[in-house]
């Protein structure tokens, strides 16, 4: 028997039960080879989770890392000596199976690394970053080279048929081409369950994530990691989903569940799902250019609570710097069939983008006018769940959005999310690594302030 621990990252905030965690429990479980055990320490982090924090930042900044308290929380609880122990204490053997969305889930690694563990990596970021940039990050966290062939990665989706056991006894990284990922339903085994009830006496009530189907249609976003992912279905016998959805709803005692589908298609295949577990509420990612459809906002008015839009931004320049695909015009369009078409109890999230380049200064304030007029005439409507989900950008270093004249890598934060956190200054912070500074500037080349220092940006946090 070969045992091992398998742990999520700590870093990851619990508001739904991640997918993987069903998913390698029970194909831990299935396989009569390994011994497993589990690590709680994501419990362990979200459940020290505390509501404010006090933060001495100016007030635009406050409002908006309020919104991200619980995402920050966990990242500088993990230098606390006190919560790097227990973590370490939770682990019950030599060879760990880490599994992280986030390449931030490597400062957990080093931890593991560094403590003598042997550790099986897997997750989104193992699509995005190499073996050599994986193994230079962690080098640069202060891994040592000789710790480095501990370490192996998994690169691929793990259903329930996925050999574990051959992959770990081999000790090699393994890019897994071939799935049956509809199995994914067949899950139904998740060691999250046993700390359902302590999760909820910290008033946490994870709902649960679902696939359907990983495509994006458009896959030009220069701001945008997907394009490393593959396009994958999970989708089989309808019927058997919707039966195997309505069991783990029941399990886990949630009503809410969250599909993870980049673009929620809404094709024969997905609506016929939907119809059988509507009953419940579900949340979904959609696009402008989809909701130019009345047929889209038809099924979401049938089928789903919550939409998660893409807009990013509503000015032209940017539209077209970033290859979004569509321009305000289209913005417009969209808007006026979700007025015309979509029901007015939906919860309804435009995700905006702050401090994405412009071409001049009067773009920023020219955008934020459009926001409000957006947010003002959705409420006119009655539309009172209408909110804005914003996100200062953050930029990984190979991305097509570092163009070297709208936006540059600097030494210092001048804009985006490390400009956010710069201003945190009592508590010690792990840092992004898939997030570098940069500064942004007009095509006369004079920089550009970010979002929170021109404008006030309270009305997108309400």
């Amino acid at each position: 028997m070969l045992d091992v621990t398998f742990m999520i990252s700590p870093l990851m905030k619990l508001s739904d039960f991640p997918i993987a965690s069903r998913v390698i429990t029970s194909n831990l479980e299935f396989n009569n080879k390994i011994n497993p055990s589990y690590s709680n320490a994501v419990i362990i982090t979200n459940s020290n989770y505390k509501e404010n924090l006090d933060l001495d930042v100016p007030s635009s900044i406050y409002n908006y890392l309020k919104r991200r308290n619980q995402y920050l929380f966990n990242h500088f609880v993990l230098n606390s000596d006190k919560m790097k122990k227990s973590i370490l204490n939770s682990v019950k053997t030599d060879i760990v199976i880490f599994s992280s969305l986030s390449i931030d889930g490597l400062h957990i690694v080093k931890l593991l690394l560094n403590n003598g563990n042997k550790v099986v990596i897997g997750g989104a970021f193992c699509f995005i970053y190499s073996r050599n940039t994986i193994a230079r990050i962690l080098m640069d966290f202060g891994v040592s080279k000789d710790k480095l062939k501990n370490l192996i990665i998994i690169k691929g989706y793990i259903d329930l048929t996925t050999d574990l056991y051959t992959i770990i006894k081999k000790w090699e990284d393994v890019d897994i081409k071939n799935n049956n990922l509809y199995t994914t339903y067949e899950c139904e085994q998740d060691y999250l369950l046993d700390s359902l009830p302590l999760l909820k006496m910290q008033n946490i009530n994870p709902g649960l994530n679902f696939s359907f189907k990983q495509v994006c249609p458009y896959l030009k976003c220069k701001y945008c990691n997907h394009k490393y992912l593959p396009d994958v279905s999970f989708i089989g016998d309808p019927e058997r989903i919707i039966s195997r959805i309505n069991k783990s709803v029941s399990l886990y005692k949630t009503d809410r569940i969250f599909i993870t589908d980049s673009y929620c298609m809404f094709d024969d295949d997905v609506t016929h799902i939907m119809e059988g577990i509507k009953h419940n509420k579900l949340s979904v990612f959609t696009g402008i250019k989809q909701l130019k459809s009345k047929r889209v906002i038809q099924c979401i008015n049938k089928y789903v609570e919550t939409i998660f839009v893409g807009l990013e931004t509503t000015v032209d320049f940017t539209l077209s710097f970033i290859s979004k695909g569509y321009d305000y015009d289209t913005v417009l369009t969209a808007v006026e069939n979700i007025i015309k078409f979509m029901d007015r109890d939906k919860r309804i999230y435009f995700n905006v983008i702050l401090d994405l380049p412009v071409s001049r200064t009067g773009q920023v304030y020219i955008n934020y006018n459009r926001l409000k007029e957006l947010k003002q005439r959705f409420e006119l409507e009655g539309f009172t769940n209408f909110h804005f989900n914003p996100h200062a950008l953050t930029v990984d270093p190979r991305s097509a959005i570092i163009d070297g004249i709208l936006l540059k890598i600097t030494d210092t934060p001048l804009n985006g999310e490390n400009f956010v956190l710069s201003h945190i200054e009592n508590y010690p912070f792990l840092p992004r690594y898939a997030d570098i500074n940069v500064a942004r500037y007009d095509l006369k080349g004079k920089h550009i302030p970010s979002d929170f220092q021109l404008i006030d940006t309270s009305f997108l946090l309400e």
